[in-house]
């Protein structure tokens, strides 16, 4: 063989070896930018549902909060009725003792009396279960907002496990996608 086509024949390898080396670069940089934007998608994601697991939370806890307030004030309601059959009968028990004569009168306001108080302890009953319902309900939805809260934070570390850029134990940090971006 002449020089001259040994020659041609290492300028030709040489053009073959990095033409393969700039298709193997450009694919390396079309993964990692493919990863990229998995990662800045499963931020998003993550982000966006830790987001709503905080609305659901803030929710839960103002709900839970109006159901407390409501069982309270039908305690007091029930104890206000409680107090006010024990007033009128011992009203009722005077009067009795003071003439036999205004004892169906008094045996009257007493039955009336009591029917009111039996309404308004029905009436504290159903509030107060359904203040203990909406607490469950709240207490629900908080456990939901935390299973969302997790979930979110799963997809984080997905997202920095799966990101080129990301250094070992470093927290999501919002980084850009585009790798001419230095942080």
């Amino acid at each position: 063989m002449s020089t001259l086509a040994i020659v041609l024949i290492v300028i030709g390898a040489l053009v073959v070896i990095a033409l393969i080396a700039a298709a193997l670069k450009r694919t390396r940089d079309r993964q990692l930018e493919d990863r990229r934007q998995i990662a800045t998608q499963h931020r998003e994601e993550a982000s966006s549902r830790r987001l709503g697991a905080e609305r659901e939370a803030a929710a839960a806890e103002e709900q839970s909060a109006r159901a407390r307030r409501e069982a309270g004030e039908a305690e007091e309601r029930s104890r206000a009725a409680e107090g006010q059959r024990d007033t009128e009968r011992a009203q009722a028990e005077e009067q009795a003792a003071r003439a036999r004569r205004e004892l169906a009168e008094a045996e009257e306001r007493s039955r009336a009396a009591e029917g009111q108080r039996d309404t308004a302890r029905v009436q504290a009953e159903e509030q107060s279960a359904r203040a203990r319902r909406e607490a469950a309900e709240a207490e629900e939805r908080s456990r939901a907002a935390e299973r969302e809260r997790e979930t979110a934070r799963e997809h984080g570390e997905h997202a920095a496990r799966i990101d080129p850029d990301a250094q070992p134990g470093e927290e999501d940090q919002g980084r850009s996608t585009d790798p001419r971006t230095k942080e």
